[in-house]
């Protein structure tokens, strides 16, 4: 399957390199990656996070076409 384990793993850390390499202030509180229940060629991300020295969080959600054709 497109969406199994392994993409998940790899997703998830690609992910979290690009938000600490991109966006060091950005202090990660949770990374999800799971498939996409209505279309096995999607992932769906959420990122939970804070700004370091700030109190407030805030989530980014966004699904993620594993193939040029699935994107909507």
């Amino acid at each position: 399957a497109p969406t199994g384990a392994a993409t998940h793993t790899l997703a998830k850390l690609l992910v979290q390199r690009a938000v600490e390499g991109f966006e060091p202030r950005a202090e990660i509180r949770r990374l999800e990656v799971a498939g996409d229940p209505g279309d096995p060629a999607r992932l769906i991300i959420r990122l939970d996070y804070r700004v370091r020295g700030e109190a407030t969080t805030d989530a980014l959600a966004f699904a993620l076409p594993l193939r040029p054709d699935s994107a909507p």
